[in-house]
């Protein structure tokens, strides 16, 4: 999402995550630093032409009042995935599969908190992969700005977000491999394929989803009972 707004004529995207937020909420940053931050985000957002800039960080999702405490009429958009995408994405990088699923559903109850705030963009992964144009329509209403055709051809402009590299990596681990899987990603139209966990997830994992998290997945319809 990032990568495809930023490819509007009016907004510029931050290419990295500043965890800016999230690093003040654990007292390693100051408010003077966000300041900071944002005053460079702005100056560079005029250096390209543009007048608004977005910046993307997962964990900021835990830190919305303090973002809306900076800047009021900030706009923000949430985007959800099946967790059970999810959790395979993150088990491939090494992470606990149970701790991947306690965390996808963290995240889920974060969200229910804001959704009817009116400043507050929900998007599933999945509609926006099979409608792009409607949704993203919809995006660019919710932030101020006309739907531009040339954001759904981001992909044709190299981007280098994470690495220098473009290119696809053979490993998806933490670290260095991790940063130019995800660098490669955003450089590639929309994925039309989005259940992973079909071929993925073993039966002892579903099983363990199911008791940990069948409700998050019903109360997201993504499924309406647990026959999957």
């Amino acid at each position: 999402m990032l990568a495809i707004l930023g490819s509007h004529s009016q907004l510029y995207s931050v290419p990295y995550e500043s965890r800016v937020f999230h690093t003040l909420s654990e007292g390693l940053a100051s408010k003077l630093d966000v300041y900071r931050l944002s005053s460079k985000w702005k100056e560079a957002c005029l250096k390209s032409g543009k007048n608004k800039w977005i910046e993307k960080t997962p964990v900021h999702l835990f830190q919305l009042e303090r973002i809306f405490d900076f800047f009021p009429k900030a706009k923000v958009i949430i985007m959800v995935r099946d967790g059970r995408d999810v959790v395979c994405s993150l088990r491939n990088r090494g992470r606990d599969f149970q701790e991947s699923i306690s965390l996808w559903t963290k995240s889920i109850d974060e969200l229910k908190k804001y959704v009817h705030d009116p400043r507050v963009m929900t998007i599933n992964l999945e509609d926006l992969i099979k409608d792009p144009k409607g949704i993203l329509s919809e995006a660019c209403i919710f932030i101020g700005y006309e739907y531009e055709d040339q954001i759904l051809s981001y992909h044709e402009q190299p981007k280098y977000y994470y690495s220098n590299n473009i290119g696809k990596p053979l490993g998806a681990k933490e670290g260095k491999e991790h940063l130019e899987l995800r660098n490669w990603q955003i450089n590639q139209p929309l994925f039309e394929e989005t259940t992973r966990w079909k071929s993925e997830m073993i039966l002892k994992e579903k099983e363990i989803f199911k008791r940990l998290a069948q409700k998050y997945l019903e109360d997201l319809d993504y499924v309406s009972n647990d026959q999957w």
